[in-house]
């Protein structure tokens, strides 16, 4: 840019100082800081208000919002500068270390909790009675933890953050303990009424060897909910249903597999209903022809082990209950078998009407798994979720080191100085094809005994990962007045013609074109030239020139004759503009800094004619603190002083 800074006559900025002694060494001077200059000015400081301030300064080699330059600079240059008189200025060069992003705060302790998970945790994954307590590739932990956490934390808020430690293995567990299962929920929605649906889904097998009826899906409504299970029974009306002289059907499981589980329980629930003869049976046998051929196998006769309830009276149900349980392994420990419910009834001559109904559901068959299913080694890993209000999920662009990313690197914990040497080749390794500008949030240990305390952000940037720049370069002008070095935030802004646009007028023009649209005069095809205010980029000036009548700006054309009144009008405009380039310029200036207010100078040309260019330097006033380009400050024109030349 192409503004010169200049030191103001700080003594006129406060009442009381007055010129003391005749000036004998009127000096300005640049300097860099170095380490060193930090120390210096923790020792001059030691003792005063500042020396908090200063010894952090020292430890961070920089300055910061906590150890503010304003305050501290003067006591270096007191050091080095001290035989100088009033009006000397020095330009001093250092190293600013900004906050930390805010949002690092909320990922660590205390404001982020710290979990391990639990025996019942693991259970939501594999189920009642398993002893694996690790994720797999088939059970992963992104697929887990977020119904874990939601059970785990139904409390908790949008925006909490969980370090979740757990374990993990590359292969799967031996086996589930759970043989069989079925409860009929993947046959909801089945027909009510006749002709019903055979149940012969999930590997079950559905063998009519008499009659037409089958195990059949039904519902019913129970509670307030629907109950939906397999019904067997003779019973027909003879239009929809049949009324069959004989019925025999088998409704038979798929393989159930013995031989990696022990203490493998059997059981099922049941209603009798309408109860005329005992017409269920309930078979084992580990002949695979069980599930094609089934009156040709040898069956294992089990009923004996179960109650098949009995409705009082007769032409009644009973209520949905467990038949028992029998221990599989009595007889077929170790063996792979298949569980058939045979039915027998009918309407035969002379036998009468054979019509008991049985209704069957929740049918288990659950064992012993045992741990791991052999040796299954795990290790532990950590995760950072985050609350939405309605679900948890992995905290994005965040990232946790695992207890073995400590051991690659040789270490058991980082500190904020070792972190920048490890972390950079961690992420370049996890994220080979990282973009320019990628941003990911860095949680670590500081101790051994933690999952994780500390966090830091790192950039690709360059072609590689680093820390996100938090420590910048600046340079601040000080001058020496009655109280001796002080810090001077005004701004002098010499604004001339340079190769392109200059910019501080350009981005004022490009803010009133994109933003002011009713103030927005352009010269035809031109974005570095604008008509209501006079401003004019390319050629660095303001434009008072009456051609400006031409634009289109009917306040301009009203005045046009009044020589007078049109120099009123351009004068009032060009204090609006350059007020509007201060605000758009320095977005987030405030009214003072350190208790010195802010002075903005702008030294432009007056473009009349080509004859007649007008220099003047303006003197502006921050009134009102900006925060940014949505909260622009306010400025106050104090006046103006004709130059010679710029």
């Amino acid at each position: 840019m192409t503004a010169l800074l200049f030191a103001c006559n700080y003594n006129d900025q406060f009442d009381g100082l007055e010129e003391k002694s005749k000036i004998k060494n009127l000096v300005s001077y640049a300097y860099t800081m170095t380490d060193e200059d930090y120390n210096t000015i923790a020792t001059k400081a030691k003792g005063t208000v500042n020396e908090t301030a200063a010894n952090k300064a020292k430890t961070d080699k920089a300055f910061s919002e906590q150890a503010p330059a304003a305050t501290l600079i003067p006591y270096l240059l007191t050091s080095k500068y001290y035989t100088v008189d009033k009006g000397s200025s020095a330009m001093v060069s250092y190293t600013y270390k900004s906050n930390a992003p805010a949002y690092l705060s909320n990922l660590v302790p205390p404001a982020a909790g710290t979990y391990t998970l639990t025996a019942a945790d693991y259970a939501l994954v594999w189920g009642d009675g398993s002893t694996t307590d690790y994720f797999t590739p088939s059970n992963t932990p992104a697929a887990n933890l977020p119904r874990i956490l939601k059970a785990d934390f139904p409390s908790a808020q949008a925006g909490a953050v969980q370090l979740v430690s757990f374990k993990v293995a590359d292969q799967e567990p031996g086996v589930s303990p759970t043989r069989l299962e079925e409860n009929f929920s993947s046959y909801e929605g089945s027909p009510t009424s006749a002709p019903y649906r055979v149940a012969d889904g999930n590997g079950w097998t559905n063998i009519v060897t008499a009659g037409n009826h089958a195990f059949w899906i039904r519902t019913r409504a129970s509670g307030g909910a629907t109950l939906t299970y397999v019904e067997a029974t003779a019973n027909g009306n003879g239009t929809s249903t049949s009324r069959d002289a004989e019925n025999e059907m088998y409704f038979i499981s798929p393989a159930v597999d013995l031989t990696k589980t022990t203490n493998n329980l059997f059981s099922f629930d049941i209603v009798t209903g309408y109860y005329v003869q005992d017409g269920l049976k309930i078979l084992i046998s580990d002949n695979a022809a069980a599930t094609t051929t089934p009156s040709t196998v040898a069956w294992d006769d089990v009923t004996a082990n179960f109650t098949i309830p009995v409705p009082t009276p007769a032409n009644t149900y009973t209520v949905m209950a467990s038949a028992g349980t029998m221990n599989l392994d009595t007889k077929y420990a170790g063996k792979k078998v298949y569980i058939a419910f045979k039915y027998n009834g009918g309407y035969a001559v002379g036998a009468g009407t054979l019509t008991t109904t049985y209704q069957i559901d929740n049918i288990l068959v659950k064992g012993t798994a045992p741990q791991g299913g052999g040796d299954v080694k795990t290790r532990v890993e950590n995760a950072v979720y985050t609350y939405s209000g309605s679900a948890w999920a992995p905290y994005p662009n965040a990232v946790i080191l695992n207890p073995a990313d400590y051991t690659a690197m040789g270490t058991s914990y980082l500190t904020a100085t070792t972190a920048p040497n490890y972390l950079p080749a961690f992420l370049a390794s996890k994220y080979p094809y990282a973009q320019e500008g990628n941003v990911k949030a860095m949680l670590y240990r500081t101790a051994s005994s933690v999952t994780a305390n500390a966090a830091d952000e790192y950039t690709f940037t360059g072609g590689k990962w680093a820390p996100t720049a938090l420590r910048t370069p600046k340079t601040e002008q000080y001058v020496f007045a009655d109280k001796g070095w002080m810090f001077d935030p005004t701004v002098s802004l010499v604004l001339k013609r340079v190769t392109g646009n200059e910019p501080y007028l350009f981005n004022a023009i490009t803010y009133i074109k994109d933003n002011m649209s009713d103030k927005w005069y352009p010269y035809t095809g031109r974005v570095n030239e604008e008509h209501y205010f006079g401003l004019n980029s390319y050629y660095a000036e303001i434009v008072f020139d009456g051609n400006r009548v031409t634009y289109g700006d009917q306040a301009i054309f009203d005045v046009k004759d009044d020589a007078a009144a049109l120099d009123a009008l351009l004068n009032e405009r060009a204090i609006d503009g350059l007020k509007l380039l201060c605000q758009v310029n320095f977005p987030t200036m405030t009214p003072d800094v350190a208790g010195v207010e802010q002075i903005v100078y702008i030294s432009i040309e007056h473009y009349y004619n080509a004859n007649d260019r007008r220099f003047f330097k303006h003197k502006f006033k921050c009134v009102k603190a900006g925060t940014g380009m949505n909260d622009l400050p306010e400025f106050e024109h104090l006046g103006k002083e004709q130059l010679p030349s710029l």
